[in-house]
């Protein structure tokens, strides 16, 4: 089928808190090698960046968009995968556009510019992503 990726919350920093002391990042593929005999789990990630400095007057959601390069292409990274705190939830940004009725569910990573930080989908995303 077609390509799911997981988004996640990745910690910045400890200094900061809520969403300024996280990124989002969808996963693209965990893998995990050894070096001098020590293993390392790792994740490839494309990044997404805040929009505003604070959340959505409408929804309280913060709003994402992919974090692109000079050239157009989404900015990815290899990082430890123990800086990853926890599972994300994207909602895409719809406007007042109509989706064709043959939209399917995998298209969405690429049909929408922004998305909404889903922080009220549990407990634990609401207590991070203030």
């Amino acid at each position: 089928g077609p390509a799911r990726y997981d988004c996640v919350f990745v910690r910045k920093t400890r200094e900061l808190s809520g969403m300024r002391n996280l990124y989002v990042a969808h996963i693209c593929l965990f893998f995990r090698f050894e070096h001098k005999g020590v293993e390392h789990s790792c994740a490839l990630v494309e990044w997404f960046e805040v929009e505003d400095e604070a959340p959505d007057e409408d929804t309280a959601m913060w709003i994402v968009a992919p974090d692109n390069n000079a050239d157009g292409t989404q900015a990815a990274e290899v990082i430890d995968a123990d800086s990853i705190v926890r599972a994300a939830h994207r909602m895409p940004v719809f406007g007042s556009d109509f989706r064709p009725s043959n939209f399917q569910f995998y298209f969405t990573l690429n049909a929408f510019k922004c998305f909404y930080v889903n922080k009220f989908i549990h407990n634990h995303a609401h207590k991070i992503a203030f």
